[in-house]
């Protein structure tokens, strides 16, 4: 597998909401990670609620080859260096914990638990990554 990385448009939008379903707001922008021999999408990273300092992000990878293939680590850049934020955060659904696992093995520390938020017995897991702990930057990768 060889990634290409771009900004989304409506198509890779499209595909990107019918996998992980978010609604788009005044300032979402996103990241597809497009499998350059068979020209599907393979991954994503969705990002909205910019601060000054901050961003939340939604992230989508099909499979582990994605992450091997350093999609994490340009995601990771942009946000950190090129739109010079501080700290990303992620919402979760404490059942999904294949999600939960993936974010903690990045690098992203549980902040919070917003009990029954999602639903009865569900709570939103709210964790955030600090870019002076964030071992994936390109710049920091051979």
């Amino acid at each position: 597998m060889n990634l290409r990385a771009c900004h989304m448009d409506a198509s890779m939008w499209e595909w990107f909401n019918d996998n992980l379903p978010i609604l788009s707001v005044e300032d979402t922008e996103g990241i597809i990670a497009v499998d350059t021999d068979t020209g599907e999408n393979v991954g994503g990273c969705v990002m909205d609620n910019w601060t000054d300092n901050s961003v939340q992000a939604h992230f989508l990878m099909t499979s582990p080859m994605v992450f091997r293939n350093k999609f994490f680590h340009i995601c990771a850049s942009y946000i950190f260096e090129e739109r010079k934020k501080e700290v990303v955060f992620v919402t979760i659904k404490s059942d999904n914990l294949k999600s939960i696992n993936f974010c903690t093995h990045v690098g992203f520390i549980e902040q919070c638990r917003l009990k029954d938020a999602f639903n009865e017995g569900v709570d939103c897991v709210i964790m955030e990554l600090r870019k002076d702990n964030c071992m994936y930057l390109l710049d920091e990768v051979a």
